[in-house]
């Protein structure tokens, strides 16, 4: 399962979890790989270590550079103790109005939103007075 993950201006960061019996933190090397769905090159990273909360290894590395696209996310867990792998779609936009639009859609169309996870950079909103009171005097 893909934990987290997330895009700035400069850098992505992907994560992900391995919850197993045993000495969880051997779950190392974590690679992740990202292939666009449509033109454009695979990237991808390694995390050789993590933290482990609970029983689970939340591993995460740095992507670069990640462009706007939707992407196939692959992610092999290997080493000498521990195998496996998972797999996840991606998808990284420009705008907050973009993310919400996508959104929107998932939603119209009937896909499940339980299943679906959104992490923001840098989003904020603002606030500011649209009137003003006077207490009465009696």
């Amino acid at each position: 399962m893909v934990r987290r993950v997330g895009r700035s201006i400069a850098t992505s960061k992907i994560g992900f979890a391995v919850t197993r019996a045993g000495q969880i933190a051997n779950a190392v090397p974590v690679t992740f790989s990202l292939v666009p769905a449509g033109p454009g090159s695979a990237s991808g990273c390694t995390a050789t270590g993590g933290a482990v909360s609970g029983g689970t290894l939340v591993a995460s590395c740095d992507i670069p550079n990640v462009p706007v696209e939707i992407y196939d996310v692959t992610i092999g867990v290997g080493g000498d103790y521990y195998a496996g792998a998972g797999h996840s779609v991606v998808a990284v936009y420009d705008s907050h109005a973009a993310a919400e639009a996508a959104v929107r859609e998932l939603a119209k169309s009937g896909f499940d939103m339980k299943k679906l996870s959104i992490i923001g950079k840098d989003y904020s909103t603002e606030e500011g007075s649209s009137g003003f009171t006077t207490p009465a005097i009696a």
